[in-house]
């Protein structure tokens, strides 16, 4: 039922995982590890030109900030669908990257929302 948040949830949440396993990677035009590496090459291009200092603004989807969060945090990539299970729409992530590698320094803030807690939606 697509006016059922609860279910919409359930299902989509079923299908992020049914497509993560690698079982049936044949249903998909992109496994989901081909997703993971190009989301993560994507973001070491972009950093690669930049210049030190230089910050950038990215707008990308739930999927995209669960990947370069669990390759921040060196995770496997199944941890990526954990994570982006409790991403907020129009949140914020802050990610670091120096000479020490890439640092998660905050995650799915969403505070701009507090005034009004309708507006606090999930995927």
């Amino acid at each position: 039922d697509p006016s059922d948040r609860e279910s919409v949830g359930r299902f989509f949440h079923q299908a992020m995982r049914r497509w993560a396993v690698g079982t049936y990677d044949d249903d998909y035009p992109e496994p989901y590890a081909v997703f993971q590496g190009r989301v993560i090459e994507g973001f070491k291009r972009l950093v690669e030109g930049m210049a030190k200092g230089q910050r950038a603004l990215v707008f990308t989807s739930g999927g995209s900030i669960s990947a370069v969060c669990r390759h921040a945090l060196g995770l496997e990539p199944a941890a990526a669908l954990r994570i982006n299970g409790v991403l907020m729409n129009t949140s914020f992530t802050r990610v670091f990257v120096g000479p020490h590698g890439t640092a998660l320094a905050s995650m799915n803030v969403y505070s701009h929302l507090h005034h009004d807690p309708d507006m606090v939606t999930m995927t």
